[in-house]
């Protein structure tokens, strides 16, 4: 297979989604024009070669639901690449190290893997839109710099469990005064076992949310402090005394506010 690629060096789009094939992504450093490359549901697949992390023109990679994938670029220097997808590549462990400023990359989707961190080189995105991260193994860290990214505006969070929620609630603290000036406007904490206290710390932050995600806290009662989001226009929750256990609750706050 290694050789036959050899022939391709202006190849600008490859697809593999749905092959049952493919154990292994040889070396592609060779593919320099390369724009989209594609493993969708490739679950034979199992390790990615580095090579690709560094591919300059790559707009879009695509490795979602390769399940028994454990193997990704340890680090990406891609300043073209757009879109980065690994949902439900439940047995990856770690995310790439980021070399550099991305400042191309928009979108990041890794729900539901077994990455127990993120890291500090997160800060490197200074155009991230939307994050997606959750881990059936429970994410150990978040760094601080995730919080300090001016652009992100899609925050998904859910499932984060102690000791995450335990870092989180540090990062949140240390960028205070950073990230009240971000732009977020919506937030999943669903499932992330949070305390009152919590919510006030990250309300307090990012004052700015219009949607905000909550269903799987243990809050008795609507917390107070979500009034003070001027902006708010929907809340997400559930095991409210008010409402049937385990029912998922939409709430408009404007009405609310009435």
């Amino acid at each position: 297979m290694e050789e036959s690629f050899k022939r391709f060096e202006c190849v600008t789009y490859m697809n593999f989604s749905y092959c049952k094939f493919i154990t292994e992504v040889p070396d592609m450093s060779q593919f320099q024009n390369l724009r989209r490359l594609l493993f969708k549901r490739c679950h034979n697949l199992i390790k990615v070669h580095d090579s690709v992390g560094s591919l300059c023109k790559l707009v879009e990679l695509n490795l979602s639901r390769c399940t028994n994938l454990t193997g990704c670029p340890h680090e990406i220097k891609m300043t073209s690449l757009q879109k980065l997808h690994l949902r439900y590549c439940r047995s990856l462990d770690h995310f790439p190290h980021i070399v550099g400023k991305m400042d191309a990359l928009r979108t990041i989707y890794a729900e539901d893997t077994a990455i127990k961190e993120l890291p500090p080189s997160i800060g490197n995105l200074p155009r991230l839109e939307s994050l997606v991260i959750s881990s059936h193994k429970s994410l150990r860290e978040l760094p601080s710099s995730l919080f300090t990214l001016q652009s992100l505006s899609w925050l998904n969070l859910r499932g984060i469990q102690p000791p995450s929620r335990k870092s989180l609630k540090k990062s949140l603290q240390e960028n205070q005064p950073v990230i009240s000036r971000s732009n977020l406007k919506m937030l999943n904490l669903e499932n992330c076992c949070l305390l009152l206290e919590d919510l006030h710390l990250a309300l307090n932050c990012f004052w700015n949310v219009q949607e905000l995600i909550l269903s799987g806290s243990d809050f008795v009662s609507l917390p107070e402090c979500i009034i003070e989001c001027a902006n708010m226009r929907n809340l997400v929750l559930n095991k409210l005394q008010e409402a049937k256990r385990h029912t998922r609750v939409a709430i408009k706050i404007g009405k609310y506010r009435g």
